[in-house]
């Protein structure tokens, strides 16, 4: 516990040190604008992720239904070929 509390506490500065000076380098700065989120320049969509999500879901959907047409016409083939193995037997 103690070797943690060293840790913590081997600091350069102290807090109010290390806030005065990152005031102080907004204001030579004027204002820091290369320290902006690059998120504040996204559209609302974008920054939720909506247009991903609108993507994946799609291509899910589009997977989702050329299964259903690959089992369905597999499906249907492999009964007709039934129907007529049963039919030449009757």
């Amino acid at each position: 516990m103690r070797k943690m509390s060293a840790i913590s506490k081997d600091e350069p500065q102290t807090p109010i040190n290390r806030a005065v000076w990152w005031a102080e380098y907004v204001i030579r700065h004027n204002g820091a604008k290369h320290l902006r989120s690059a998120a504040l320049d996204l559209a609302w969509y974008q920054y939720l992720l909506l247009d991903v999500a609108a993507f994946l879901f799609l291509l899910v959907a589009i997977t989702v239904y050329i299964s259903y047409l690959i089992f369905k016409n597999s499906y249907m083939y492999l009964t007709a070929q039934y129907y007529k193995v049963k039919s030449k037997h009757d």
